[in-house]
């Protein structure tokens, strides 16, 4: 039997490794086409992420002082003044994205500013701004007005400080729009890629064979049916495997890429994976791929030729699609032992939860135990489908 599986495993192996354009489809291209697609959205979104040219930022202030109130006016830049008893409504607003700034001035901030000596050591006056880092308009209206009041204050020699105290001025919450994006769209566009890797092997390896003619001389030689339902599912999980580690290498590379999209700007904090957190990454894609390949085993074996073998595969790729967006968009929180057995939901949820860090261990190891298990029953199914001479000789 060792011997027999061993030939049926050369066989497979030597004939996909002979295969240049077969190789590059399936070991090169998975990696190469997420490194260059994560890349550019990184590039891409640095251009998409900018507000309207004729957007109004909703700016909001508290004690407003009447030199600065001058200033604003000449630069024409619009605010609306509110008491202290309104200031965390405000911050409230800000975390959820109804308003892009609020500064709060100190009482009497001119007349502590005309008072003020640098040479005395004392703290300076204190210019308050609040905003939110995950929101475009946000972040745009706090650079601008920084500049603008320091350009102000290098006028009057430093008489004052803009956010010099120890209070938490960017109040987003983490959870921002953009970051819920991307970790959705990772994992989504992860299984469609590797979705395809495994397509380009598929369907010509078992339904090719019956097209051929050559499944039948197979299942003629003596040897168990197993042992060539094994060696077709090994032989393709080694390739698929590189396909694995091909798209893996591409994420780990395109990430950094991804994370910093634009000079001195970063709307994605990628910085939490380190080494084990890839380890667990480059597990979970091993796991699912050996479940892709073993599902489209099963299409693969019962069609007839390989044409009826991809038409069969194609709607599968939809359904992998919207399983990967669900798994993405349902977000984390939810994920339990439960999620994580299901099959390539269980993986989108766990990379999901990677990329925003919050890593449960335990969930991920039934994510990949489960994925194994499901890998194992597939084979046995295939195994049951070589001894069924229906399926094997159908016309």
């Amino acid at each position: 039997m060792k011997s027999n599986l061993a030939t049926i495993i050369k066989k497979e192996l030597s004939r996909f490794f002979m295969d240049r354009k077969l190789l590059l489809t399936t070991v090169i291209m998975p990696g190469l086409m997420i490194y260059i697609i994560y890349s550019l959205m990184g590039t891409m979104f640095t251009n998409l992420l900018t507000t309207e040219e004729d957007y109004v930022y909703k700016i909001e202030t508290v004690n407003m002082p009447a030199s600065i109130d001058a200033f604003f006016t000449q630069s024409e830049v619009p605010y609306n003044e509110i008491g202290t008893d309104k200031l965390e409504d405000a911050k409230t607003a800000i975390t959820e994205g109804e308003l892009d700034l609020c500064i709060v001035f100190p009482e009497d901030f001119d007349s502590s500013v005309s008072a003020y000596e640098v040479a005395s050591g004392a703290a300076a006056p204190e210019i308050q701004m609040f905003y939110n880092s995950g929101e475009t308009a946000s972040l745009e209206a706090y650079q601008g007005i920084s500049s603008m009041l320091d350009m102000y204050e290098n006028s009057m020699i430093n008489k004052f400080d803009i956010n010099l105290s120890d209070n938490e001025y960017d109040l987003a919450d983490g959870t921002d729009l953009m970051s819920r994006l991307m970790t959705a769209l990772i994992p989504m566009l992860f299984l469609t890629l590797l979705f395809s890797g495994c397509c380009s092997i598929a369907p010509d390896f078992i339904a090719g064979e019956k097209e051929r003619g050559t499944i039948a001389t197979l299942l003629v030689t003596p040897m168990k049916r197993s042992s060539l339902a094994l060696g077709k599912i090994i032989s393709m999980s080694v390739m698929t495997l590189l396909s694995g580690i091909s798209s893996f290498l591409g994420v780990a590379l395109s990430l950094p890429k991804l994370a910093n999209m634009g000079e001195d700007t970063s709307f994605f904090d990628f910085s939490g994976l380190g080494v084990p957190e890839y380890g667990l990454l480059l597990l979970l894609v091993l796991s699912v791929v050996l479940v892709l390949i073993s599902l489209l085993s099963l299409v693969s074996a019962q069609a007839k030729t390989v044409k009826e073998s991809a038409t069969a595969i194609g709607p599968l790729n939809i359904v992998v699609m919207v399983i990967g967006i669900a798994g993405g968009y349902m977000g984390v929180q939810d994920m339990n032992l439960a999620t994580s057995l299901v099959p390539i939901y269980n993986f989108a949820k766990s990379m999901s939860a990677i990329l925003c860090g919050q890593i449960n261990v335990a969930n991920i190891a039934v994510t990949i135990v489960s994925n194994l298990v499901y890998t194992a029953i597939c084979t046995w199914l295939l195994t049951k489908m070589f001894d069924n001479e229906k399926v094997m000789f159908s016309n």
